[in-house]
């Protein structure tokens, strides 16, 4: 994944988030997030991969005693610095071998990063290495029947697709099936401990009426993974 297409995005995936004219963003802040934060115990260290601008990770932030969040791109880790004051960043790729970070963590996430990765086994190897012994590593992605419209489910094809559905924000997509998910995760040591496929609440649908169309499919795939040794 390259740091470069990040950067270069930066200016146009902020103003978007500003605007949030489709309400992607928001579905993350007021569904999402919470779908996740669901599956993680409050307690200890946390390590927020990919975490982008730091929306998630200032909520992460309020829950742990500590918080080290990772990015490839320089200018989101600057913005994410402005949001969370408590929080240490570092960049590094998360397709290559982790550097040392000097400590153990209790919950590992991943929110929606895998999906912009060709490979997603050095995730699952090196959260393995930095989690303590029961320790949670919860991962959320866009859920693979998303990309039934333009792919096979089994045909783990690149996608062409938009994020929050902004014609400025084109990017590729790696679709994945449930079960590469799950199987890359397990063979590195987890055992799945719950599986969240999180849809649009009525809720959502009343404030946004632009998200009728997706209730009747899950919209974010969120799956707790638990180190058992």
């Amino acid at each position: 994944m390259s740091k470069f297409l990040w950067d270069s995005l930066f200016p146009k995936y902020k103003k978007s988030v500003l605007n949030d004219i489709n309400a992607d963003f928001a579905y993350e802040r007021l569904v999402n997030s919470l779908s996740i934060l669901s599956l993680c115990d409050n307690f200890g260290n946390a390590l927020d991969l990919g975490c982008g601008d730091g929306r998630f990770t200032k909520e992460l932030e309020t829950r742990y005693q500590r918080v080290v969040g990772v990015d490839l791109s320089y200018k989101m880790l600057m913005q994410a610095k402005k949001v969370c004051k408590n929080t240490k960043f570092l960049q590094f790729d998360l397709e290559k071998e982790f550097p040392a970070l000097n400590t153990n963590f209790n919950l590992v996430t991943c929110k929606l990063v895998l999906m912009y990765l060709r490979d997603i086994e050095n995730i699952a190897k090196e959260s393995y290495k930095v989690l303590n012994k029961n320790g949670i590593l919860v991962i959320s992605v866009t859920h693979p029947m998303k990309w039934l419209d333009k792919n096979s489910y089994l045909n783990e094809n690149l996608v062409t697709g938009k994020i929050a559905k902004d014609d400025n924000l084109s990017v590729v997509f790696k679709a994945r099936t449930l079960q590469t998910y799950i199987n890359t995760f397990t063979k590195h040591g987890f055992k799945v401990s719950t599986i969240l496929e999180t849809g649009v609440p009525d809720s959502f649908v009343i404030k946004y009426p632009s998200y009728l169309p997706f209730q009747n499919k899950p919209y974010r795939l969120n799956i707790k993974f638990i180190k058992t040794s």
